[in-house]
C-alpha cells in the first residue's frame, strides 16, 4: 500500500475482562467471533471505533491484526497486542479477548478491511503460534461535513447566511476535534464583534433536551479585540476553550470533543448572533439564529 500507517496499541485499558466461559468447541485454531463497528455510517478523518472479539479454544489470543485500503491500496494497519491479560494467569484457555480500536480512515469513499487473530501458548512468542482465517469486510466511509443555509433576515453584519460542521482527528490519532462554521451576508471586517454585547453563541443539546442547553461556545473579543471562545456547561462553568479563524465573511471554532461531555456520541445545536455595534442596529435588533426553529444534528 502506497500509505501505511503502522500502530502498536497496549490494550491494558481496552481489552475487557470477562470470567470463565465454555469456549466454542467447534475449531482448533483461533476464530473472531465478533467483528464491528460500534457506530454507522462510518465517517472520514475522525476516530471509528472498532469491536473485535476472538478466542482459541485451547490456547490464548495474544495479538489482532487489522488492515484497511482504499483502490488504490491507501490505508493503515493494527498490530493489537493482548499480552494476554483476559487471563493474565494462564488457568483457562479458551477465555475470549475482547478488543476496541480506533481507525481512522482519511477520506470517504470504499475500503476493504481485514482482521486475523494471532494465538500463543502462555503468551510466549513462537511458542505454538497459530492464526485464525482472515475476516473481510468491504465498507463505505462518508463526508462528515454537513452544510446548511439561512435566510437573508437579519440588519448588521453578523446576518447568518449558512452553517457547517465537521470533525477530524489529530496527527496523534489520539483526539477527535470538532469544527463548526458559519458564514455571513457581509464581510466581517478587521474587527468584528466590538460591542460590549456583540457575540456569537454555539448552543449544543447533548441529551435530547430541547428546551436547555448543556453547552454553550460563546465567541466575543477579548480586550486587545482578539476572538476567543469559551465553553461553559448549564451552571456557567467553562469547560474548555476553542480556536477561532476568521475568513472574509466566514467564522469557525475548533475544540476538542471531550469538552461536549464524556460519552457523547450525537448532539444537536444552533448558533446565534448579536450585535448591537453596527450603525444598521442603532434602531432595530441585529439578532440572527440557525435553524430558525428545530436544532441541526451530528453524529460524533
Amino acid at each position: 500500500m502506497n500509505r501505511v500507517i503502522m500502530a502498536l496499541v497496549l490494550l491494558a485499558g481496552l481489552v475487557l475482562l470477562p470470567g470463565p466461559v465454555e469456549a466454542h468447541k467447534g475449531h482448533a485454531r483461533p476464530q473472531i467471533t465478533r467483528f464491528e463497528f460500534v457506530d454507522r455510517p462510518l465517517k472520514s478523518g475522525t476516530l471509528e471505533r472498532l469491536v473485535v472479539v476472538a478466542h482459541d479454544p485451547n490456547s490464548w489470543i495474544s495479538e489482532i491484526q487489522v488492515q484497511w485500503e482504499d483502490p488504490e491500496e491507501n490505508g493503515g494497519v493494527i498490530f493489537a497486542h493482548t499480552y494476554c491479560v483476559q487471563d493474565s494467569k494462564f488457568e483457562t484457555p479458551g477465555i475470549p479477548a475482547k478488543l476496541k480500536l480506533d481507525i481512522t480512515f482519511d477520506h470517504p469513499g470504499e475500503y476493504h478491511v481485514e482482521a486475523r487473530a494471532i494465538s500463543e501458548k502462555r503468551c510466549e512468542g513462537g511458542n505454538d503460534t497459530r492464526i485464525s482465517k482472515t475476516i473481510e469486510r468491504d465498507i463505505i466511509v462518508k463526508d462528515p461535513t454537513a452544510t446548511f443555509t439561512d435566510p437573508d433576515d437579519s440588519a448588521g453584519p453578523l446576518d447568518l447566511s449558512g452553517a457547517s460542521h465537521s470533525q477530524y482527528a489529530d496527527e496523534a490519532g489520539l483526539r477527535t476535534h470538532v469544527t463548526h462554521g458559519v458564514t455571513f451576508f457581509e464581510d466581517l471586517g478587521a474587527t468584528p464583534l466590538t460591542g460590549s454585547n456583540d457575540h456569537i453563541r454555539f448552543l449544543f443539546d447533548t441529551h435530547d433536551s430541547p428546551d436547555s442547553f448543556e453547552r454553550i461556545l460563546t465567541v466575543d473579543a477579548g480586550p486587545d479585540g482578539t476572538l476567543q471562545a469559551e465553553m461553559t456547561n448549564r451552571s456557567g462553568t467553562v469547560v474548555g476553550r476553542a480556536a477561532v479563524a476568521t475568513d472574509g465573511a466566514s467564522l469557525s471554532v475548533d475544540f476538542v470533543k471531550r469538552f461536549l461531555g464524556r460519552g457523547v456520541a450525537a448532539y444537536r445545536w444552533a448558533v446565534e448572533t448579536h450585535d448591537g455595534s453596527s450603525p444598521a442596529c442603532s434602531t432595530t435588533a441585529c439578532d440572527d439564529r440557525a435553524p430558525d426553529t428545530e436544532l441541526f444534528s451530528h453524529r460524533l
